[in-house]
Protein backbone atom coordinates (compact mmCIF):
# COMPACT_ATOMS: atom_id res chain seq x y z
CA UNK A 1 0.00 0.00 0.00
CA UNK A 2 1.80 3.57 -0.77
CA UNK A 3 1.95 6.24 1.85
CA UNK A 4 -0.55 8.12 2.64
CA UNK A 5 0.20 12.10 2.75
CA UNK A 6 -1.61 13.02 5.89
CA UNK A 7 -0.30 16.75 5.86
CA UNK A 8 -1.40 17.28 2.01
CA UNK A 9 -4.78 15.80 2.41
CA UNK A 10 -5.39 18.09 5.71
CA UNK A 11 -3.88 21.11 4.05
CA UNK A 12 -6.72 20.06 0.41
CA UNK A 13 -9.33 18.63 2.80
CA UNK A 14 -9.52 21.98 5.03
CA UNK A 15 -9.21 24.27 1.74
CA UNK A 16 -12.57 23.20 0.57
CA UNK A 17 -14.03 22.50 3.82
CA UNK A 18 -14.46 26.57 4.24
CA UNK A 19 -16.78 26.36 0.86
CA UNK A 20 -18.90 24.14 2.64
CA UNK A 21 -22.69 24.31 3.56
CA UNK A 22 -22.48 24.89 6.74
CA UNK A 23 -23.75 23.18 9.70
CA UNK A 24 -25.32 19.86 8.02
CA UNK A 25 -24.65 17.15 5.58
CA UNK A 26 -27.75 15.01 3.70
CA UNK A 27 -25.64 11.61 2.84
CA UNK A 28 -22.74 9.71 4.36
CA UNK A 29 -20.55 6.84 3.55
CA UNK A 30 -22.14 3.76 3.20
CA UNK A 31 -19.93 2.00 5.44
CA UNK A 32 -17.52 4.40 6.86
CA UNK A 33 -21.06 6.30 7.96
CA UNK A 34 -18.75 9.27 7.39
CA UNK A 35 -20.87 12.82 6.84
CA UNK A 36 -20.32 13.90 3.07
CA UNK A 37 -20.68 17.81 3.53
CA UNK A 38 -22.27 19.94 0.70
CA UNK A 39 -20.57 22.33 -1.44
CA UNK A 40 -22.39 24.75 -3.75
CA UNK A 41 -21.31 24.24 -7.04
CA UNK A 42 -21.35 28.22 -7.90
CA UNK A 43 -19.59 28.76 -4.79
CA UNK A 44 -16.68 26.14 -5.80
CA UNK A 45 -16.78 27.23 -9.41
CA UNK A 46 -16.63 31.38 -8.08
CA UNK A 47 -13.46 30.02 -5.63
CA UNK A 48 -9.65 30.53 -7.06
CA UNK A 49 -9.70 26.48 -5.77
CA UNK A 50 -11.72 25.49 -8.86
CA UNK A 51 -9.04 26.82 -11.38
CA UNK A 52 -9.88 27.36 -14.77
CA UNK A 53 -11.63 23.29 -16.17
CA UNK A 54 -13.76 23.18 -13.11
CA UNK A 55 -17.09 24.31 -15.13
CA UNK A 56 -15.62 22.92 -18.63
CA UNK A 57 -14.96 19.14 -17.18
CA UNK A 58 -18.31 19.30 -15.44
CA UNK A 59 -20.56 20.73 -18.49
CA UNK A 60 -18.73 17.67 -20.79
CA UNK A 61 -19.91 15.00 -18.70
CA UNK A 62 -22.62 13.21 -21.07
CA UNK A 63 -24.60 10.15 -20.46
CA UNK A 64 -23.32 7.86 -22.88
CA UNK A 65 -20.15 5.70 -21.46
CA UNK A 66 -17.90 5.87 -24.90
CA UNK A 67 -18.76 9.28 -25.49
CA UNK A 68 -18.09 10.64 -22.27
CA UNK A 69 -14.69 8.34 -22.26
CA UNK A 70 -13.69 10.19 -24.79
CA UNK A 71 -14.22 14.32 -24.06
CA UNK A 72 -10.63 14.22 -22.27
CA UNK A 73 -11.39 14.27 -18.59
CA UNK A 74 -12.50 10.55 -17.62
CA UNK A 75 -9.86 8.54 -16.22
CA UNK A 76 -9.53 5.31 -17.65
CA UNK A 77 -10.99 3.36 -15.24
CA UNK A 78 -14.50 4.05 -12.98
CA UNK A 79 -13.94 4.41 -9.13
CA UNK A 80 -15.01 1.78 -7.69
CA UNK A 81 -15.16 2.71 -3.94
CA UNK A 82 -13.52 0.22 -2.01
CA UNK A 83 -13.76 1.93 1.17
CA UNK A 84 -17.23 2.43 1.36
CA UNK A 85 -17.33 6.59 1.26
CA UNK A 86 -19.68 7.13 -0.98
CA UNK A 87 -23.63 6.63 -0.19
CA UNK A 88 -23.62 3.29 -2.71
CA UNK A 89 -21.73 0.21 -3.65
CA UNK A 90 -21.16 0.27 -7.21
CA UNK A 91 -22.93 -2.30 -8.87
CA UNK A 92 -26.01 -2.28 -11.42
CA UNK A 93 -26.79 1.35 -12.47
CA UNK A 94 -24.31 2.53 -9.85
CA UNK A 95 -21.64 3.89 -11.50
CA UNK A 96 -18.84 6.24 -10.42
CA UNK A 97 -17.08 7.99 -13.35
CA UNK A 98 -13.68 9.24 -12.09
CA UNK A 99 -12.17 12.60 -13.70
CA UNK A 100 -9.11 14.66 -13.17
CA UNK A 101 -9.34 18.63 -12.20
CA UNK A 102 -6.04 19.94 -14.21
CA UNK A 103 -5.21 23.46 -13.10
CA UNK A 104 -6.89 23.36 -10.10
CA UNK A 105 -5.92 26.25 -6.96
CA UNK A 106 -4.96 23.17 -4.61
CA UNK A 107 -1.99 22.79 -2.57
CA UNK A 108 -1.94 19.47 -3.30
CA UNK A 109 -3.65 19.75 -6.83
CA UNK A 110 -2.91 15.94 -8.11
CA UNK A 111 -5.14 14.83 -5.68
CA UNK A 112 -8.25 16.29 -6.81
CA UNK A 113 -10.42 13.97 -8.24
CA UNK A 114 -14.46 14.58 -9.43
CA UNK A 115 -16.51 11.48 -9.13
CA UNK A 116 -20.35 11.44 -11.17
CA UNK A 117 -22.31 8.79 -9.51
CA UNK A 118 -24.49 8.03 -13.01
CA UNK A 119 -27.15 6.24 -11.47
CA UNK A 120 -27.65 8.88 -8.87
CA UNK A 121 -27.33 11.68 -10.28
CA UNK A 122 -24.96 12.69 -8.05
CA UNK A 123 -21.52 14.84 -8.57
CA UNK A 124 -18.92 14.58 -5.80
CA UNK A 125 -15.19 16.25 -5.30
CA UNK A 126 -12.20 14.57 -3.11
CA UNK A 127 -9.52 16.71 -2.29
CA UNK A 128 -7.67 13.78 -1.09
CA UNK A 129 -7.66 11.23 -3.72
CA UNK A 130 -10.24 9.40 -1.72
CA UNK A 131 -8.53 9.34 1.89
CA UNK A 132 -10.21 10.34 5.02
CA UNK A 133 -8.51 12.93 6.36
CA UNK A 134 -8.30 14.74 9.74
CA UNK A 135 -8.54 18.74 9.92
CA UNK A 136 -6.56 19.26 12.34
CA UNK A 137 -2.73 19.86 10.80
CA UNK A 138 -0.88 19.28 14.06
CA UNK A 139 -2.50 16.09 14.71
CA UNK A 140 -2.10 15.13 10.42
CA UNK A 141 1.76 15.51 10.74
CA UNK A 142 2.02 13.13 13.44
CA UNK A 143 -0.01 10.67 11.76
CA UNK A 144 2.58 7.73 10.27
CA UNK A 145 2.30 7.84 6.81
CA UNK A 146 2.32 3.72 6.23
CA UNK A 147 -1.26 3.94 7.58
CA UNK A 148 -4.34 5.52 5.99
CA UNK A 149 -7.05 7.17 8.57
CA UNK A 150 -9.36 5.30 10.25
CA UNK A 151 -12.73 5.96 9.92
CA UNK A 152 -13.42 6.01 13.44
CA UNK A 153 -10.53 8.02 14.52
CA UNK A 154 -11.30 11.30 16.21
CA UNK A 155 -11.61 13.80 14.14
CA UNK A 156 -12.00 11.60 10.57
CA UNK A 157 -13.37 13.23 7.79
CA UNK A 158 -15.27 11.53 4.79
CA UNK A 159 -12.81 12.53 1.52
CA UNK A 160 -16.27 12.96 -0.64
CA UNK A 161 -18.28 16.54 -0.83
CA UNK A 162 -21.36 16.59 -2.48
CA UNK A 163 -21.79 19.20 -4.98
CA UNK A 164 -25.20 20.34 -5.20
CA UNK A 165 -26.53 22.61 -8.12
CA UNK A 166 -24.72 21.13 -10.68
CA UNK A 167 -27.80 20.24 -12.73
CA UNK A 168 -28.09 23.81 -13.55
CA UNK A 169 -25.22 23.49 -15.87
CA UNK A 170 -25.36 19.35 -16.99
CA UNK A 171 -28.79 17.87 -17.12
CA UNK A 172 -27.20 14.33 -16.57
CA UNK A 173 -27.59 15.87 -12.69
CA UNK A 174 -30.94 16.39 -13.05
Amino acid sequence: MPNTNHIGNTANGNLIDALCSKPGFTLQGRTTNLPIYEIRYYDFKNSPLSGLNFDIVVRSIVRDNLKDAQNGYRQPTDHDDRLGNLTHAPAGRIVYREYFLSGNGFTWPGFLRLVADMGNRRLFITPTHYDVWVTVPNVAAGLNIANPVAPGAAGARNPFFLITGASAVNEVFR
